[in-house]
């Protein structure tokens, strides 16, 4: 437009010069026309000036706004960017959080499984327990009770734990009390092994005494020694007393591989037991159990032994 303007300011001027030379050749009526032409232009060049800057001021006006509005939209995105990183943010710790309270919830329920499992066991053995705090002079927890009752007591114990091993083992004891540490150590093997996270140990029980006549006619006991997984201990020293044995080292032999003491002996009621000064420091210590050897006959019995680990 600028451009058109000076055009047309130059072609008048020259028109202007023109007449100027030719002025004697023109008339006063064409020269005011031509002026009042030039006026008229003059005119319009500073409307068309005035449009202009307007024109300008509006378009830097605009410019002015796009730029804001870029602006505040570049912020808005920024913002919108940020904020979306703090949501996912938000979203992962959630989710961790959400994790280890799930995790956390689902240890404290197993852990509260394992104590309410071996809730019976450790009462049978605190049960259990309560002669021998009398004899060692600690004072006793249940001194209200006499032996019967601690005993139905244990009993109820032994049925709560639904534990069928456990519940023959307290059979067995009740046929014979000289089984006592059979059940006792079994409970203790079991409360060790749910605490432990490897839930009731899968025993092996106590098999009952098989007797079979001697091909010599010589009484023999056998002894077979087998941990609670039914795995024969070779090379364990297992001792053997009678109800008078006299001072001094007992009848002492040693399992084989298949986990057999072997004696040779009179008839007669024996205490089979073991040596604790070589008794290996893996199991728990067993007082052993008695045995009836009957004339000319073998009898074979088994003793559990229970690894402390459970």
């Amino acid at each position: 437009m600028k451009f058109c303007k000076r055009c047309l300011i130059v072609s008048l001027v020259a028109v202007l010069v023109g007449l100027g030379g030719c002025a004697q050749g023109v008339s006063q009526a064409e020269y005011e026309k031509v002026k009042g032409d030039l006026n008229t232009a003059n005119t319009q060049i500073q409307s068309l000036e005035a449009q202009l800057n307007s024109a300008n001021s509006q378009s830097n006006k605009l410019q002015a706004d796009y730029e804001t509005v870029k602006a505040t939209y570049d912020k808005t995105k920024a913002d919108s960017q940020a904020a979306q990183t703090q949501l996912n943010s938000l979203q992962n710790e959630y989710t961790s959080v959400t994790s280890d309270r799930d995790k956390t919830k689902t240890e404290a329920a197993r852990l509260q499984g394992m104590v309410t499992q071996a809730a019976s066991y450790l009462h049978i053995m605190d049960l259990s327990l309560e002669q021998q705090r009398s004899e060692i002079g600690i004072k006793s927890k249940y001194w209200q009770y006499n032996q019967d009752y601690l005993q139905a007591e244990i009993a109820k114990a032994v049925a709560a734990s639904k534990d069928a091993t456990l519940k023959s083992l307290w059979d067995i004891f009740k046929q014979n009390p000289q089984n006592e540490s059979r059940w006792f150590l079994y409970a203790i093997a079991a409360a060790t092994s749910i605490l432990s996270g490897e839930g009731v140990p899968v025993a092996v029980l106590p098999a009952t005494p098989v007797v079979s006549p001697s091909p010599t006619g010589q009484p023999l006991l056998r002894v077979k020694i087998l941990q609670i997984d039914g795995t024969p201990v070779p090379n364990l020293e297992v001792d053997l007393w009678t109800p008078n044995s006299p001072p001094g080292p007992p009848n002492a032999s040693t399992t084989n591989s298949l986990g057999i003491a072997t004696f040779a002996v009179d008839a007669g009621d024996y205490r089979v037991g073991f040596n604790g000064s070589n008794f290996p420091a893996t199991y728990v210590y067993s007082n052993g159990t008695w045995a009836k050897v009957q004339a000319a006959m073998v009898t074979d019995i088994e003793i559990l032994l229970f690894n402390k680990e459970g």
